[in-house]
């Protein structure tokens, strides 16, 4: 979150900035930005505007996050699907 709090704005002609939706500016929006990323929701635009807020090794955190999420999600996913085919097994073989 410190690293690209309040960093993803846009610049508008008169010197204004306007907050991206997608930010890291507080906690819950940080939470929702990562879940988005996660989703790969417009991913890649997140990436940008972090790549062109700080720098290109902006992307390194951003690969590591959908690698590495995306890992996890998955076995999460494996494991409930395990787990209830196991139920499964187990709920047939008491029944018999």
């Amino acid at each position: 979150m410190h690293l690209f709090g309040c960093k993803f704005s846009l610049k508008t002609d008169t010197g204004d900035t306007i907050p991206d939706r997608k930010n890291f500016d507080s906690l819950l929006w940080a939470i929702v930005t990562v879940f988005q990323i996660l989703t790969q929701e417009d991913w890649n635009v997140v990436l940008y505007n972090g790549m062109a807020s700080t720098s290109s090794w902006a992307a390194l955190y951003f690969v590591a996050l959908m690698t590495f999420g995306n890992y996890v999600l998955f076995n999460l996913l494996v494991a409930i699907l395990v787990e209830g085919f196991q139920a499964e097994v187990r709920g047939s073989f008491q029944g018999k």
